[in-house]
């Protein structure tokens, strides 16, 4: 977070800033800077409630991904014992239920 805060968002909002001053100090337009500075904050705060939905899906996925695995897993490396007790149709329907 330290990394992210301090090599791309300060310096993204001292550019902004900078280019804020110059569009009202220098060119006298005040609303051109408003806009400029308002755009970069907006996109801002966009990235990063796409990036935090991305992370969270992504999350979801793996979670999923890692329960189907486990019961792969153990169902063939505990194969002999489920067809022994007759248990696959359980384990078969188990297997659907994580991956639907």
């Amino acid at each position: 977070i330290i990394d992210t805060l301090l090599f791309n968002l300060l310096p993204t909002l001292f550019e902004a800033a900078v280019v804020g001053t110059v569009f009202w100090k220098l060119l006298g337009i005040p609303s051109i800077a408003f806009t400029t500075v308002a755009s970069v904050v907006l996109f801002l705060f966009y990235t990063v409630k796409v990036t935090n939905t991305r992370v969270e899906q992504r999350r979801r996925v793996l979670d999923r991904s890692e329960d189907v695995g486990r019961i792969e897993t153990e169902t063939l490396i505990n194969y002999e014992t489920v067809v022994m007790f007759g248990r696959e149709r359980k384990e078969v329907d188990a297997y659907d239920a994580v991956r639907k």
